[in-house]
């Protein structure tokens, strides 16, 4: 496998190509229409979006254990937007998310129009979910379909998005009951070990969906007499007329939560990378969660995961990579 870098815009992860020479040379050109006409024609497309406090270098690794864990057989692409790769540079990287958000969306639709391509499979890390959320309202606004685009399968890991406005505005439209009937979903990741989005919580002022706080202390209490742990998550839409399957998942990591963040489970804790590895693939649910009082939310049991040494096999962590960079101009 090899992973293309292009600064400024997007990385490639690929199978054998019918036109390597060409792909190459878009890439290295920076021209997106040609590297997406360049790509095998396989119908399925799974398109990664980094999130804070990451490089091209950080970028390709992630994507090519994406490509590893999940053996996706088409195209593999990792957009990258202009993070600074530093802690301490937050708030630049959420004005270089936004100032990207059009670059971002064009580069979707291009993609979500070509004729071969019949589902793209996105899944967003942290800060990413607010680059990716609006683009695909965009291309579902701009859609030739009435119902829905051919953007199906979200996930949404860690997310770094604001739980009241996706419940009330993001989660209506992006999972209008139309496109829930046309088998689009949001599987979200989260964790209530998720430490840097505490900080997010902490600077914003309001809790983030990727992190199960009960911002209202009464529902805290109220859980609390219900013997349940004080674990608040976005609420399903409501419709007037429910569509035939269920449009939202969301998958509680807590339990089986890794690393000194918690931030990148579904790449970290070998439960969450295996259930993740069955999403992607098309499965709603993975093996090994078990339900929860509510019908939306699952976790898993802590006492079964597996060990920490298990958790790089089971996420295939740290495999050699060939990777060309192409530095920017």
């Amino acid at each position: 496998m090899r992973v293309l870098i292009l600064a400024g815009c997007l990385a490639l992860s690929t199978p054998a190509l019918a036109s390597p020479d060409s792909l190459q040379r878009a890439v290295e050109t920076g021209d997106t229409a040609a590297a997406i006409a360049a790509m095998p024609k396989r119908g399925r497309v799974l398109l990664f979006v980094h999130g804070y406090r990451e490089t091209f270098g950080t970028t390709a690794k992630d994507a090519a254990q994406i490509a590893r864990l999940t053996g996706f057989d088409g195209p593999l692409i990792a957009y990258s937007w202009p993070s600074q790769g530093a802690a301490l540079k937050y708030a630049v990287d959420e004005t270089n998310m936004y100032w990207d958000e059009r670059n971002f969306r064009g580069f979707l639709s291009t993609l979500a129009r070509q004729d071969w391509v019949s589902e793209i499979i996105i899944v967003s890390h942290s800060l990413g979910a607010r680059l990716v959320i609006p683009s695909i309202e965009f291309v579902d606004r701009t859609s030739t379909s009435t119902d829905a685009s051919n953007i199906a399968n979200i996930i949404l890991a860690s997310p770094d998005v604001d739980r009241e406005d996706f419940e009330r505005d993001i989660a209506e439209e992006v999972l209008a009951a139309r496109r829930v009937n046309r088998d689009r979903r949001i599987t979200i990741y989260l964790s209530a070990k998720d430490r840097a989005l505490g900080i997010s919580r902490e600077l914003h002022g309001y809790p983030r969906l990727g992190s199960p706080v009960c911002f209202n202390p009464f529902d805290a209490e109220d859980l609390r007499r219900q013997g349940l742990p004080e674990r608040c998550y976005a609420a399903k839409s409501k419709y007037d007329a429910e569509p035939s399957q269920t449009g939202l998942y969301i998958v509680d990591t807590t339990d089986v939560s890794r690393g000194a963040t918690g931030h990148s489970d579904f790449l970290r804790a070998g439960d969450a990378c295996r259930d993740f590895a069955a999403v992607v693939n098309g499965k709603r649910e993975g093996e090994g969660r078990k339900g929860t009082n509510l019908s939306h939310v699952f976790r898993f049991e802590p006492g079964v995961s597996p060990a920490k040494e298990q958790d790089v096999q089971l996420c295939r962590i740290d495999r050699p990579v060939k990777a060309k960079s192409v530095a920017s101009r």
